[in-house]
């Protein structure tokens, strides 16, 4: 398949290439916006009640809602551009997060709870201390040349890399700690509507308007394949707990279950009366919620193919919809301007069912003692966004590498070679002295 376009910055290197990838989430910049005292998250207890909880307090739409890692807490984003942080355990705000200036329209955690990304209709992504109330910097990126509207964003598993996707038709990743773009993907021919990480971090979903949705590799930036026959345009897009299923959502309310190794169609759902606006795959593996047009939060069983709850409630079409497997909730947010959360211990397993996922990438071997690992071809994911010591530029996918194991650096492969062996300043490893020439 063709290689996607690239956007690479010029030759002079902004001050943002000089943070490397391991840089800290926290900025060590004086924060911005500072507000009320800062609020500790909670233990990994879990005692949200079991009755229905109604969340008021944005003055338009609900268009974003995710829950914190333990579950105890969860961020919306609205029309009112602004985003709220909620206590779940007692059902009420803590704070409201101030700096956007459109609709808020995709928010996601970090694996560190007191980081979230958020994107906005100000065509701006940006990373936030939810907990100190703080916005914490814009990511920076070369801009797109059209209406590049954030449509969603994601959080890789290991908290390392965001994705957004745009009104552009653009995929972006980036850097989530230095909040520079590290590769550009121009996705699709129509908004990207949706973008998602696999659970192993190594892929990477778009689901576009153009009725299609892609398979990328996070490793090469190359796309693995499309997923086809889809009758109407793709609003969601999620992948299953073990990475090896797609869920989607269409405009013309249909849900497709599709096999990411093959490509393959398995199921087709089919309920809702208006467009799929979001939609989750639970940690059993077997279970899905759904919410769209028909302001219904919808209950699926992938085993059986059928519907199995309808939750009703919000008096305005649903926006979006999450899950979160440490509390058994699932969360909705509406057009009517309220965030219902939904108990669904009673009908999803606690246990994840759906085969574990092991992190480890096949391709990549072990370190070489007494010569440096070379990645033809591609470049690990422990090293995209890395900066090359020599050249000062971020490692892109794609990229052939050459790493030290004396320092563990990275480097350009032409960067080293032109220099015969490692650049970074202190180590005395060398090429000649490791090949013994």
């Amino acid at each position: 398949m063709p290689r996607p376009d690239r956007v690479f910055h010029g030759n002079d290197t902004p001050s943002w290439v000089a943070r490397t990838f391991n840089s800290p989430m926290v900025s060590t910049e004086q924060p911005r916006n500072t507000q009320a005292p800062p609020v500790q998250p909670a233990g990994p207890q879990y005692t949200i009640p079991s009755s229905q909880i109604v969340l008021k307090g944005h003055r338009d739409r609900v268009q974003a809602v995710a829950f914190s890692t333990d579950g105890n807490f969860a961020l919306s984003g609205g029309g009112d551009n602004n985003l709220i942080l909620w206590d779940l355990q007692i059902g009420r705000k803590i704070r409201e997060l101030y700096g956007h200036t459109g609709a808020v329209t995709a928010v996601a955690f970090c694996r560190d709870q007191r980081f979230a990304v958020t994107g906005s209709a100000d065509e701006s992504v940006r990373l936030w201390d939810v907990f100190q109330g703080v916005m914490l910097r814009e990511f920076e990126g070369e801009p797109d040349k059209q209406n590049a509207a954030i449509t969603s964003v994601a959080v890789s598993p290991d908290g390392r890399f965001a994705l957004s996707g745009s009104r552009a038709s653009t995929m972006k990743l980036w850097d989530a700690a230095g909040g520079f773009e590290i590769f550009t993907f121009a996705a699709h021919k129509l908004p990207v509507n949706s973008v998602a990480f696999s659970p192993d971090g190594n892929r990477m979903l778009s689901a576009s308007s153009d009725k299609k949705i892609k398979l990328w590799d996070l490793r090469t930036g190359l796309e693995i394949r499309e997923f086809l026959n889809f009758s109407d345009m793709v609003f969601a897009a999620d992948f299953s707990p073990n990475g090896q299923h797609v869920l989607t959502g269409c405009r013309d309310g249909m849900i497709y279950l599709y096999e990411c190794e093959t490509g393959n169609e398995l199921l087709e759902l089919q309920g809702h009366t208006g467009f799929v606006k979001d939609l989750k795959i639970c940690s059993d593996g077997i279970h899905a919620i759904s919410g769209g047009l028909d302001k219904i939060v919808r209950i699926w069983n992938l085993e059986s193919g059928s519907q199995v709850d309808e939750l009703h409630g919000h008096t305005g079409q649903i926006w979006s919809v999450d899950y979160s497997p440490s509390s058994g909730h699932a969360i909705s947010g509406s057009e009517d301007k309220t965030i219902r959360l939904w108990d669904l211990r009673g009908i999803v397993r606690s246990s994840i069912i759906d085969a574990g996922v092991s992190t480890a990438s096949a391709d990549v071997q072990p370190a070489n003692l007494t010569a440096p690992q070379v990645v033809s071809g591609m470049v690990d994911t422990a090293h995209i966004g890395k900066v090359c010591p020599y050249c000062q530029t971020p490692l892109k996918p794609g990229a052939r590498v050459i790493v030290c194991t004396e320092c563990d650096m990275p480097h350009h492969q032409e960067c080293w070679e032109s220099n015969g062996g490692c650049t970074t300043f202190g180590c005395s490893r060398s090429a000649q002295r490791r090949f013994g020439n």
